[in-house]
């Protein structure tokens, strides 16, 4: 661990168990997935039928926008499962880390905590939204900041390298899908599917902003249900 985040940690944990009613909002924001992923893709839904910006060149980025997301999640977890384990701050016997009202370590599932998920989920989520219209995407941004990143690293279950590594995937992830060699090819096939065959195109988007609201939490309990199903470690 290094001296950036444990003096970032040490001083945040110096205020768990202060205030219960602090302590009890960062857990139930924490926790909540609605307020995280929910709020966001009822956004992008606001953005595809109500911006005032043309709606086409809008409905070209938020489909950049879902690609870059999927690709950055993906890529976060590729990183987690290669790179050496990093525990998270809660289970650090050095930080003696004195746990908020309302928090415990039972229940954390036993990914490394680096690089953050949420970080870079929302980050490209946000990075996005700030390329549609650059007032509304500050907002996100600082959304971003204080309802999703903040409560992660009040709680212990990230350092902030963990969130500031994952902001520079999320960030560089999804200007990299906007780059007009891949958003090319990306808009042309998605609006031409729009455009043939709307039943299957929104039902796919639906799927994807329910994904995201959810953290893509069903598609990992079933993926992790079919690796246990082939490794035979069924109960």
């Amino acid at each position: 661990m290094n001296q950036f985040d444990f003096a970032i940690i040490s001083f945040l944990n110096g205020f768990a168990g202060v205030s219960r009613g602090f302590d009890y909002l960062n857990f139930f924001v924490a926790d909540n997935l609605f307020l995280k992923g929910g709020v966001l893709a009822m956004l992008l839904w606001w953005l595809w039928f109500g911006s005032a910006l043309p709606s086409a060149l809008v409905r070209e980025r938020i489909v950049l926008t879902l690609v870059a997301c999927v690709i950055a999640i993906a890529v976060a977890r590729t990183l987690a499962a290669g790179l050496p384990f990093r525990a998270r701050p809660v289970n650090e016997p050095a930080l003696n880390f004195r746990f908020p009202y309302g928090m415990s370590a039972a229940g954390l599932p036993p990914w490394s905590a680096f690089p953050s998920d949420h970080a870079v989920l929302f980050f490209s989520l946000a990075t996005g939204i700030t390329l549609i219209e650059r007032k509304l995407g500050a907002a996100v941004l600082a959304y971003v900041l204080g309802v999703i990143c903040f409560p992660r690293m009040y709680l212990g279950l990230h350092y902030p390298t963990d969130i500031i590594a994952g902001a520079l995937i999320g960030v560089g992830i999804t200007l990299l899908v906007f780059a007009r060699p891949i958003r090319q090819p990306i808009t042309r096939v998605a609006l031409a599917w729009q455009n043939r065959h709307a039943a299957s195109f929104y039902t796919s988007l639906f799927f994807l902003t329910y994904q995201i609201g959810m953290m893509f939490e069903p598609v990992r309990d079933i993926g992790g249900l079919a690796i246990r199903v082939l490794r035979g470690q069924l109960p």
